[in-house]
């Protein structure tokens, strides 16, 4: 249900200029056909790892992560995924189990890269 509700208002908010999200534009993706945005008032920290939400936008789609990134060891993890088609209806959304969570290291000239610059510098 709480996967429901948040795909519900990440929605509203990708299609209504009245939303109060303020998303951040971080540049634009490399090898994909995507502009990068930083939902600002969903970075959170815990000591340990910064949570954030993360926005995709191309042409056909719109995605946008729940991550968690680690800035000391320069590791992220996804947390959820929710694909919006262009007439802004939830296409697949997909919250990632803790035991399926896989830490990835952030490498240089990447999405994630941008992010980590952005959240931990």
């Amino acid at each position: 249900m709480r996967s429901l509700l948040l795909a519900g208002l990440l929605t509203l908010s990708t299609i209504s200029p009245a939303a109060a999200v303020e998303w951040e534009y971080i540049g634009r993706a490399v090898n994909e056909p995507f502009d990068v945005y930083l939902e600002v008032d969903s970075v959170q920290t815990d000591g340990t790892f910064i949570y954030y939400y993360s926005k995709l936008v191309g042409t056909d789609r719109t995605v946008i992560s729940r991550r968690k990134m680690s800035c000391t060891n320069s590791q992220q993890i996804n947390l959820a995924i929710y694909t919006i088609g262009v007439y802004g209806n939830l296409v697949s959304s997909f919250e990632i189990p803790p035991f399926e969570q896989e830490s990835r290291p952030i490498l240089p000239n990447t999405i994630s890269a941008a992010f980590w610059e952005r959240l931990c510098q």
